[in-house]
């Protein structure tokens, strides 16, 4: 019998280069690199607060459901496409109180959300 092997996920995941060379454009290279640098942390903490919420023995579904929204909005807003998408999935899992499924696509939110923010983490380096 052959020995199992782990599956390996990993997401392909979209950022809008071009809107965080806009931001630069626009700004600055340091007002706008702090501005984004900002987004990223408060999505990164909006991601942990997505995951602590659905750990509660009863999650708050009211609240998860406003905290991906407010995900999805930032990423949105600074070009991390996949991962807005994906947050809106959460939401909308959340909204209509599909648990199975909340708790996989929150699983996927884990693994594109740590992907794009050291994407984009990566690419504001240079700014």
């Amino acid at each position: 019998m052959p020995a199992v092997q782990p599956l390996k996920l990993q997401e392909r995941i979209h950022i809008d280069g071009g809107f965080l060379g806009e931001v630069v454009a626009q700004l600055g290279p340091l007002r706008g690199g702090e501005l984004i640098h900002e987004a990223l942390g408060s999505m990164a903490a909006d991601l942990a607060d997505v995951t602590r919420g659905l750990a509660a023995p009863k999650p708050d579904l009211g609240a998860v459901v406003a905290m991906a929204d407010r995900l999805s909005r930032v990423a949105w807003e600074v070009g991390l496409t996949t991962l807005s998408g994906v947050a809106l999935d959460v939401a909308q899992c959340a909204e209509r109180g599909e648990m199975t499924a909340l708790h996989a696509v929150a699983a996927r939110l884990q693994r594109v959300g740590t992907s794009s923010l050291n994407e984009a983490l990566t690419e504001t380096r240079y700014f």
